[in-house]
């Protein structure tokens, strides 16, 4: 396994129906945390004006994370614009071995 982080942009406008996702959102993404394959996950807003997202979590490749992520509410629901996975090999810190 490896070790990715993706970004999630979320649509500027989603608002209210982000507000109305969110629990369910969280939910799906809170179920990946107990199946061990998201290790960290939460918001992290743009000063541009771009809301997003960062998820940390293992996969064994690009491809098969974002097919992890595929039916995370936001997603399914168009309010996440764009995701960007980078593999990370970690060095240091908490989530290294």
């Amino acid at each position: 396994m490896a070790t990715f982080v993706v970004e999630y942009v979320y649509d500027p406008h989603g608002g209210e129906r982000m507000d109305d996702l969110r629990p369910a959102h969280r939910a799906f993404l809170g179920g990946l945390v107990d199946q061990g394959v998201i290790k960290v996950f939460g918001p992290s807003p743009s000063p541009e004006g771009a809301p997003g997202a960062y998820v940390i979590m293992e996969a064994r490749s690009v491809s098969d994370a974002f097919e992890l992520l595929e039916d995370d509410p936001f997603f399914v629901n168009d309010l996440i614009t764009e995701r960007i996975a980078r593999e990370l090999t970690i060095v240091g810190g908490g989530f290294s071995s």
